[in-house]
């Protein structure tokens, strides 16, 4: 018989957001997408309420539930505070539909962290949207670079890349150096 427990796991980052959730003893996985959730680009409570629809859509999926145990790694939110304003949010939104409820916010380098080395030393790059290099350590301290999102450079990033290649189209524009990007984008 399946638990009465739902575990629902979130990755939000700057163009989309994947939920996953599983009810132990089911072989049922509830898999949603939605649009980018991080709150440095979006805001923290727009990116609240794209995590809580997510969450709310997976739930109407399932009955009988009496606890719910989330964690979302979540692009743009490496800080405290904002880890506290999207946990708090989903928890409240989850305490109205379940009686039970434990709910962690992290950033989202430290899910792809764990999902590649589970709790073991390692190194994880991220170039998507944004980008971010989180490392593990043999003595379990955490090393990060870059991560600081699009207006602070996130090089290597998809914006980073996008942005480099406008400014050299607008630069040939101005009588600067030609390249094969101009005629592309015209």
């Amino acid at each position: 018989m399946p638990s009465t427990s739902l575990l629902i796991g979130l990755d939000a980052g700057a163009s989309k957001t994947d939920l996953l959730a599983h009810r132990p003893g089911s072989s049922r996985r509830i898999e949603h997408r939605g649009p980018g959730a991080n709150p440095t680009r979006i805001g923290t409570e727009e990116a609240a309420g794209v995590l809580v629809r997510l969450v709310e859509k997976a739930l109407q999926e399932v009955s009988d539930i009496d606890h719910v145990s989330l964690c979302a790694g979540v692009a743009g939110a490496g800080r405290s505070e904002r880890q506290r304003a999207l946990t708090d949010a989903l928890r409240a939104a989850l305490r109205r539909l379940s009686a039970s409820v434990q709910v962690e916010v992290v950033h989202d380098a430290h899910i792809a962290l764990d999902a590649a080395y589970d709790a073991g030393s390692g190194v994880i790059v991220i170039a998507g949207t944004g980008s971010v290099v989180l490392g593990r350590t043999t003595e379990n301290d955490l090393l990060r670079a870059g991560g600081w999102g699009h207006v602070l450079g996130d090089a290597g990033s998809g914006h980073a890349l996008g942005r480099a290649g406008l400014r050299a189209v607008a630069e040939a524009f101005d009588g600067g150096t030609e390249t094969t990007l101009r005629a592309r984008l015209r």
